[in-house]
């Protein structure tokens, strides 16, 4: 389970959110909510499994799995009671390239 109550202190830990906060407004004294970084650590299956693979030693670009396709359509449905096909599931680099994909898609230029 993720543990939410401990604060890590991310500063010059080569952390975006607070690291760079000073170059990028001016200011070292504001809240970072400029960027979806994290300030708690990973859930530990997650780090297990990027150990996993780092141990491998060959890194590449692997597909999907279908566990993958698995768990989001099982959440989808348990939350909101939703069916999702796996081919309307698509993977993008990043939130805002998603969301300018989706305006392209749905407004005429």
């Amino acid at each position: 389970m993720v543990e939410f109550d401990t604060v890590y202190d991310r500063r010059n830990t080569n952390c975006s959110k607070w690291d760079s906060i000073k170059e990028t407004y001016g200011e070292d004294d504001l809240l970072p909510l400029w960027i979806a970084d994290m300030d708690f650590k990973a859930n530990p299956p997650v780090l297990k499994a990027l150990k996993d693979t780092a141990e491998q030693g060959i890194l590449g670009y692997s597909p999907a799995p279908d566990s993958l396709y698995d768990a989001i359509q099982s959440w989808q449905k348990r939350h909101h009671n939703y069916s999702i096909s796996k081919d309307a599931i698509l993977f993008n680099s990043g939130v805002v390239p998603s969301l300018s994909l989706a305006i392209q898609a749905y407004t005429k230029p």
